[in-house]
């Protein structure tokens, strides 16, 4: 509570009655007792208005509930309570239609779009599945009059088809150099990054070893990157210890090389609030972790972001005459 990080472990004890603020977590491990409860104890998270993640860890045999019925008949209501907690962990639906069904009593008619709530596991995952199947269709913002559902709805949805996007990018770039790809030249032969001549020459400098250089000052949030190829921890591809990296060398040098040539502060950091002048004023602000972007975030992943979308855009209108 005094510095606001860490965990409290506990027992079902703090279920009910303990409003802490800044409680954005609240991890079961195992099956809860019964639904009742589990609301309870999930509904300590969020007490100051924060958005809060309720996750179960339980073994696909433990979604199963249990007849105690050397303690409780079927028709009890503790057995009916343990009932609805396994329909809701097995659950191929919105998982709030199973609370308000069992809470509330008003299943048929009550979903997350009707009370305006985050979307759950399951809805989150049929949206970006859904944004996935529609390539980069583009998504129009919400209105004042609509609802946070349909807002969160759209967002989830433009998350989706902006993840795809940067990994579509992220292989094309680390086919070839990055300097010739950021700087618009036309590469004489394949190479890589570390072995382009232009770069050797460019002004101001840009060549591999200065990227080197200004790479040993940024240190990167733990646990929000790949130390190596600097993508997100969801989206780098090593997933073992000692596996090769399969992009050292796309996104921070592509990032160095956007400031470097100045593209950066023209096209993607006035967008994203950049006011810095220094090198050392953008890695920090590279580092520093988003606000009001929904997900936790670096604004360097926002900015590499920002620059897949106009790269892939580019890339779609080669051979138009808007190319």
């Amino acid at each position: 509570m005094q510095n606001g990080r860490g965990w409290i472990v506990a027992t079902g004890a703090l279920g009910t009655g303990v409003n802490i603020s800044g409680i954005v977590y609240v991890i079961h491990v195992d099956r809860p007792y019964g639904i009742t409860s589990f609301v309870q104890q999930s509904g300590r998270g969020g007490r100051n208005g924060e958005v809060s993640d309720s996750v179960v860890f339980i073994g696909v045999q433990t979604t199963r509930g249990w007849r105690r019925s050397e303690v409780v008949s079927a028709y009890t209501v503790e057995q009916v309570d343990e009932d609805a907690l396994t329909e809701y962990l097995q659950a191929q639906c919105c998982r709030r239609k199973v609370i308000t069904g069992y809470i509330d009593e008003l299943r048929s008619e009550v979903d997350y779009s009707s009370i305006d709530r985050i979307l759950c596991d399951y809805c989150t995952e049929a949206f970006q599945a859904q944004a996935a199947d529609s390539g980069r269709e583009e998504v129009e913002g919400g209105t004042e009059e609509e609802s946070g559902a349909v807002v969160i709805q759209r967002k989830l949805r433009r998350e989706g088809i902006s993840d795809k996007v940067m990994m579509e990018a992220v292989q094309l770039l680390s086919r070839g150099c990055v300097y010739c790809e950021v700087a618009a030249l036309e590469a004489v032969e394949p190479h890589r990054y570390h072995e382009c001549l232009q770069a050797a020459v460019s002004r101001p400098k840009c060549e591999y070893e200065a990227f080197r250089e200004w790479r040993k000052e940024l240190q990167l949030p733990e646990y929000l990157h790949c130390w190596f190829c600097g993508l997100p921890q969801w989206a780098c591809q090593v997933q073992g210890v000692g596996e090769r990296c399969l992009w050292p060398d796309v996104v921070l040098p592509v990032v160095y090389l956007l400031q470097k040539k100045d593209y950066f502060i023209e096209h993607i950091g006035s967008g994203l609030g950049y006011r810095g002048q220094s090198d050392d004023d953008f890695r920090e602000w590279l580092k520093s972790v988003a606000e009001g972007s929904g997900r936790e975030e670096t604004y360097l992943t926002l900015a590499f972001r920002r620059f897949t979308e106009l790269y892939i855009d580019i890339g779609d209108n080669e051979g138009t005459d808007d190319s």
